[in-house]
C-alpha cells in the first residue's frame, strides 16, 4: 500500500532557489521517503547532491565553510538534500553561506530533533526558509490513499495499540510491530536526547515517560513529577522540553478566560505523538478487551487529539489548542479557538455509554456561544475527514 503524504505537494511547491525548506519529524516517520520521492520528480538532466548527517565524517567539505570547496561540490547542482542536518555543527551559518553563494540552488534539510536544528538555522535564515513537521501517518492520509472508511474503522483497535508509524501500518506481524516500536523509542531516547549536551540519565527519561503514559487526559504538574522522581523541577522542565522537541510528546495548556478563578490554567496535559510509542514505553500491547476502561479512554483521547492536531497542521488551520477544567472537576477534553470563535470537544470511545448532550454546566454558563461536540468511535471519521 502506497500512502500519499498530505504535505508532499506543499513541500515541492515551496522548494525554490534562494530558500531552505526544512522538514522536521521523528525518526521513521517517512522523511527519507519524502526526500527520495522529491528527487525522483527531477529529470535526469538535474544534478542532485545528497548528504546524510549520520555519516557526516564522509562530508567534511560541508562544514569547511570554504567557498572554493563549496564550488567544487555545488557548482551546477540543482538540489542539495541534507538528511539529519542537525548532526552538522553550525548548520544554519553553513546554509546561509551556501544560499548566498549559489542563488539558483534549492536546499532541502531534514531533522529529527528540533532542539538542535531549529536553534541553529533560526537567526541565520530568517525570512529565507519554509518549515514543516512530518508526523506518523494520519487518518486523512489513509483515506486519501484510497482506504475506505470501513477499512479504517476495521483497523481502529490496531491503530490504538500499535499506532500510525508507516512501517507499523505496512506490517501485519504484531511481533514485528512490537520490535519496531521499541527500536523507535530507543532511537529517539538514546540517539537524539541523550546525545544532546551529553545527558546521561536514561533511567530518568524512561521513568518520566512512564509517568506521562498513565496521565494522558490528566493535568501534569512539574513539581509533582519532580517529587515523584526525586529530581529538581528545573530538570523535569528540561526533559519535558526535550521530549517535545524530538517529537515524542505534545503539550496542551489549560484554557481560561481573564476573570474566571474557577478554571485551571497553570498546568498542562501531555499527549504522546503516537499511541504505539506510548504502549512501547510501558511495554503493553495487549488487546483493548484486556485493558481497564480508564486506559482505553486514555488511548482513545491520545489517538483522537493527535489525529486532530496532525490535520490542523497539515491543512494550515490556525486554531489554538487547549483543555478546560474547573476546580470542581468539570472538564472539556479539547478546546479550539480560531479568530475568537470557540469550539469544544469531548472524547468518549464507547458511543453506547456516552451522553451526546452532556455539556458541563459551568462551560455552558460561561461560554454560551461556543459550539460543543462529542466525538466517539462511531462519528470520529466524519470529524477528522
Amino acid at each position: 500500500m502506497e500512502i500519499t503524504r498530505i504535505i508532499f505537494d506543499d513541500i515541492l511547491e515551496h522548494l525554490k532557489p534562494g530558500k531552505v525548506t526544512v522538514l522536521y519529524g521523528s525518526r521513521r516517520t517517512g522523511k527519507t521517503t519524502i526526500t527520495e520521492q522529491i528527487t525522483q520528480k527531477y529529470n535526469d538532466a538535474c544534478k542532485i547532491v545528497t548528504i546524510n548527517g549520520d555519516l557526516k565524517i564522509q562530508y567534511s567539505w560541508l562544514t569547511s565553510e570554504n567557498l572554493d570547496i563549496y564550488k567544487s561540490y555545488l557548482d551546477g547542482v540543482d538540489l542539495l538534500v541534507i538528511d539529519e542536518a542537525q548532526m552538522f555543527n553550525n548548520i544554519g551559518h553553513i546554509l546561509k553561506i551556501i544560499v548566498d553563494a549559489f542563488p539558483n540552488l534549492k536546499v532541502l534539510a531534514t531533522g529529527s530533533s528540533s532542539f538542535e536544528l531549529a536553534n541553529q538555522i533560526g537567526e541565520p535564515l530568517i525570512g529565507r526558509k519554509w518549515q514543516y513537521t512530518l508526523y506518523p501517518i494520519s487518518i486523512s492520509e489513509l483515506y486519501q490513499s484510497k482506504n475506505t472508511k470501513g477499512e479504517i474503522k476495521d483497523n481502529l483497535e490496531n491503530q490504538l495499540i500499535y499506532g500510525m508509524y508507516p512501517q507499523i501500518l505496512l506490517t501485519s506481524n504484531n511481533t514485528d510491530k512490537l520490535s519496531m516500536l521499541l527500536e523507535i523509542v530507543e532511537g529517539q531516547l538514546y540517539k537524539d536526547i541523550l546525545s544532546y549536551k551529553k545527558l546521561k540519565n536514561p533511567d530518568l527519561l524512561h521513568s518520566l515517560l512512564k509517568l506521562l503514559a498513565w496521565q494522558i487526559g490528566k493535568e501534569v504538574k512539574v513539581h509533582e513529577l519532580a517529587t515523584s522522581l526525586k529530581v529538581s523541577s528545573e530538570t523535569i522542565s528540561l526533559y519535558l522540553d526535550l521530549l517535545e522537541k524530538v517529537f515524542l510528546i505534545r503539550k496542551v495548556n489549560g484554557f481560561s478566560s481573564a476573570n474566571l478563578r474557577k478554571e485551571i490554567s497553570k498546568s498542562s496535559r501531555y499527549y504522546f505523538v503516537d499511541n504505539g510509542v506510548r504502549n512501547a514505553v510501558i511495554n503493553n500491547f495487549s488487546d483493548l478487551s484486556k485493558r481497564a476502561g480508564d486506559e482505553i479512554g486514555m488511548l482513545w483521547e491520545n489517538f483522537i487529539v493527535m489525529e486532530r492536531l496532525k490535520n490542523r497542521e497539515y491543512f494550515h488551520n490556525r486554531s489554538k489548542d487547549y483543555f478546560w477544567r474547573t476546580y470542581s472537576q468539570q472538564e472539556i477534553d479539547l478546546v479550539e479557538v480560531v479568530d475568537g470563535e470557540i469550539s469544544a470537544f469531548e472524547f468518549k470511545y464507547n458511543s453506547k455509554t456516552s451522553n451526546k448532550n452532556k455539556i458541563p454546566s459551568e462551560w455552558k454558563k460561561n461560554y454560551p456561544d461556543a459550539s460543543f461536540k462529542l466525538i466517539d468511535s462511531e462519528n470520529y471519521l466524519e470529524w477528522l475527514l
